[in-house]
């Protein structure tokens, strides 16, 4: 209702129809056919923004209720993917940076790596470095995660280098941090 802006008497009307079916205490969902096919039909500018916006401050909200971020993980996605294709490139950011711990957490490592792939274009476009390193520093955790040693010590170094540009770590700190130690000298293999 939020993202549709519509009242309890729609809801109703769609219920009594059969469009919409319950999917858990006050939780609806359109059958996939219709929900497939309303996506074709709407060109709603205002509409895709209320969902994305609707779903950031969601997931920033329940930044650490995983739960709560497991219940709405479909809609998650289709707001991140919303964001790609409305190219919203703030909200995308903002967006993946939140929910990012939730998908490690949950070991949805190649799910990560592509929001995070476009929220590294996003934080591009937008010239923003921190966001940069922010993101830089996830796609390094989730290529050690996976095992490619090479890819995470790549960003790593892209990260450590924009790091040093915004003065945001001097040599003398990268000494005494273990972290930026390995991505100065190289990842451990171990």
């Amino acid at each position: 209702m939020a993202v549709s802006q519509s009242t309890v008497e729609t809801l109703d009307a769609l219920w009594d129809v059969g469009l919409l079916e319950s999917s858990g205490p006050r939780r609806f969902a359109l059958h996939q056919t219709i929900a497939d096919y309303a996506q074709t039909q709407t060109q709603d500018l205002a509409a895709r923004q209320r969902l994305v916006n609707y779903m950031l401050s969601y997931i920033q909200t329940h930044e650490q209720d995983y739960d709560a971020l497991e219940l709405e993980t479909s809609n998650i996605l289709a707001a991140l993917d919303t964001a790609v294709a409305s190219e919203m490139p703030q909200a995308l950011l903002q967006s993946v940076t939140a929910f990012v711990s939730f998908l490690r957490v949950r070991g949805r490592y190649s799910l990560a790596d592509q929001y995070l792939q476009s929220a590294l274009q996003a934080a591009t476009i937008l010239e923003d470095p921190i966001g940069q390193m922010t993101v830089l520093r996830h796609l390094a955790t989730f290529a050690e995660l996976h095992g490619d040693y090479p890819q995470a010590e790549h960003y790593g170094q892209l990260g450590l280098i924009l790091a040093r540009q915004l003065e945001r770590i001097d040599e003398d700190q990268a000494l005494h941090d273990p972290l930026i130690d390995r991505l100065s000298v190289g990842l451990d293999h171990e």
